[in-house]
Formats: structure tokens, sequence, C-alpha cells
């Protein structure tokens, strides 16, 4: 009996350990709309590297439901979690600019283009 109780707890701990590779948490920064339809959120992708290291995160954006661009970014902010001050965005009439600021590094620009009305729709 506990040459079984043994293995179970073996494989519990495993899929455990498993689990946490692929489930990792995300915190939202910020939601921003343009416009009825497009809409840009910024997550935190998991906690910062231990102790002073980089922390990542998502930016995505939406027209309507549908995910139309995406980045993933990784910033040297002293360790510490990113807040909506990390983010500056700009909507412009095709495109939206996202500069992403951290303590220890230059800023990140990075543009992702909005759906083009009409083409392939």
């Amino acid at each position: 009996m506990q040459h079984w109780l043994g293995r179970f707890s073996l494989i519990c701990a495993l899929l455990l350990l498993t689990a946490g590779c692929f489930f990792v948490k995300e915190t939202e920064i910020l939601t921003e709309t343009f416009e009825p339809e497009y809409r840009l959120t910024v997550v935190q992708v998991g906690d910062p590297d231990f102790p002073f290291g980089a922390v990542r995160c998502r930016i995505r954006l939406y027209d309507g439901k549908r995910e139309i661009g995406r980045e993933d970014l990784s910033l040297q902010n002293d360790g510490k979690n990113l807040d909506r001050d990390n983010f500056e965005v700009v909507w412009r009439t095709d495109s939206v600019q996202i500069v992403a600021t951290a303590e220890e590094a230059e800023p990140i620009r990075c543009t992702l283009p909005l759906a083009q009305r009409g083409a392939g729709q």
C-alpha cells in the first residue's frame, strides 16, 4: 500500500510542477479603446525575475473580439512589477504606438497597425 501511495504522490507532484509551466499568471496593466471597435490591452506575464531582473509583458490589439496584433516585451524594471506609468499609448488613424519605459533601459517603441477596413472583411 505504501509503495502505491509513494508513486501516486510523485505523480501528483510532477503534474503540479508541469501545470505551473503552462499556466502563467497574467496581470492586467491597462486597457484603452479607440473608436468603438479597437481595444488595446497590456498585461504583465508572470512575476519579475528575482531579485532585480526583467519583467515580461504582452500587448494585444483587438478589432472587436478578434486579436489583430500582438507584441511580447521584456523590460528591465529593477525587479519591480509594471504599472500604467510604464506605458504611453498614442492612437493614430492607421496604427497605435506604444512606448514602454522601465527603470534600467531605454524606452521600447512598438507600432501595431489597425485593421484595414474593407480589406478581406
